[in-house]
């Protein structure tokens, strides 16, 4: 997908480039979000080739113009300085041609919170000697690290050749009649050709972690379907960060009452909050009991996990690495699963780019009397835990995920659906 995404933005001109796409956080940018700025990564050889390195090696392959080397440090070396991965990996092994950017503000910080330098002339540097061409913010102590020697001519001549590159194959130093991106207007923004291709990446990317007993498609013309949960309406989760603002931006639950048929009549209610108890108890899930199908929509959003500021609704600074599907969300999916006629065990869910590892326990087990069960499981970008058709199925106790035997009571299937 990234090579996809580097080749659509570049374009296909061997001179000149569409826009020059950029391949961040170089590397390892997966520590505790709030600690970032002094984090120290600690990768192994092994790690580092297997994990890290393979999607930025395959973008550099195709050709992308930019590196942004990320804020923490990795193996005790500032990215913006690194010798390792900047000079030895990314420029001599590789054969990176085009220039390296830092993230905004991250030399600074080699000096404020890496602590690695003492002073501000001496990051600047250590980041422009170790191949980081352009600082994101400001480069102005490069000045006092010339004058005191820290830095030569060639060093500066070294940043700029790369940097100039960028400029002339972006065409900025061309007469107009020499661009051959010069005839792309407004009218590829948001173009029907492009929402449609995007979305066959979107579908063609949700996973499907259990179809039992081929639940799955539902039938669009059901009775009555009863959509619940805190993000079933919310917008937030849609979005992600960095994102434009669309004109189109559907909800689940608009997806779901665009897709049933005009018969079918659909039932909604949050029934639980995001991250917190009801401030009112009473709440019973009763609409469950009556439905043919009951779509609950859980997990947490980039209000609560996100990049630094995001993350309005997090006292962390963006960063809760210990946050599992809330305590609140839990237990109202406990008592769905007792009233539903068609459900599913619970779900994992986090609404963030990144996979961690999390443990929910307890997980709700099938039907009444089966122990809870402890499931470690990567949480993928959203969730939707679907209801199933009735039957006969419990829960047999030896498969961690919850899946179901014939029985003479109600059936409750385990469907995890996560996109």
């Amino acid at each position: 997908m990234g090579v996809a995404f580097v080749r659509g933005l570049q374009g296909d001109d061997p001179n000149h480039l569409k826009a020059a796409a950029t391949a961040k956080h170089f590397a390892v940018h997966s520590g505790p979000e709030a600690l970032r700025h002094s984090f120290n990564a600690e990768a192994s050889p092994k790690d580092l080739n297997e994990t890290y390195l393979p999607a930025f090696h395959a973008l550099v392959d195709a050709g992308v113009e930019t590196v942004m080397c990320a804020y923490n440090r990795t193996n005790g070396e500032p990215m913006c300085g690194s010798q390792a991965l900047l000079v030895d990996t990314l420029r001599g092994a590789w054969g990176f041609k085009g220039h390296v950017v830092s993230d905004c503000g991250a030399v600074s910080d080699i000096d404020r919170f890496h602590k690695v330098t003492a002073s501000p002339a001496e990051s600047a540097a250590m980041a422009l000697k170790h191949g980081t061409d352009l600082a994101c913010t400001s480069y102005r102590p490069l000045k006092e690290a010339a004058e005191k020697g820290l830095i030569t001519e060639a060093d500066v001549n070294t940043a700029l050749t790369h940097i100039l590159r960028t400029r002339f194959r972006l065409g900025l130093f061309d007469p107009p009649d020499r661009d051959p991106y010069k005839n792309l207007g407004d009218s590829v923004i948001a173009s029907p050709e492009h929402r449609a291709l995007a979305r066959e990446a979107a579908v063609k990317s949700m996973v499907l972690l259990k179809n039992a007993n081929h639940t799955l498609p539902l039938r669009k013309d059901l009775r009555k379907v009863y959509v619940t949960g805190p993000l079933a309406m919310d917008t937030q989760v849609m979005i992600g960060n960095y994102y434009g603002v669309s004109d189109d931006v559907a909800t689940v639950l608009e997806g779901i009452a665009g897709k049933v048929s005009s018969a079918t009549s659909v039932l909604y209610e949050p029934g639980a909050r995001l991250d917190r108890p009801n401030a009112n108890p009473i709440n019973p899930p009763g609409t469950a009991r009556d439905a043919d199908v009951t779509i609950a929509v859980m997990g947490i959003s980039g209000l609560l996990e996100g990049e630094e500021g995001d993350a309005i609704a997090s006292t962390a600074n963006g960063d809760r690495p210990d946050l599992n599907l809330p305590a609140n969300q839990l237990e109202f999916l406990q008592a769905l699963r007792k009233t539903a006629r068609r459900w599913s065990s619970s779900c994992l869910a986090a609404v963030r780019s990144r996979c961690r590892k999390y443990t929910t326990s307890p997980m709700p087990s099938c039907s009444p009397g089966i122990p809870a069960k402890k499931v470690v499981a990567p949480w993928p970008m959203s969730c939707l835990a679907m209801g199933c058709r009735r039957g006969g199925y419990r829960s047999r106790s030896r498969d961690r995920w919850s899946s179901c035997r014939r029985t003479r009571t109600t059936r409750w299937p385990a469907v995890r659906i996560a996109s």
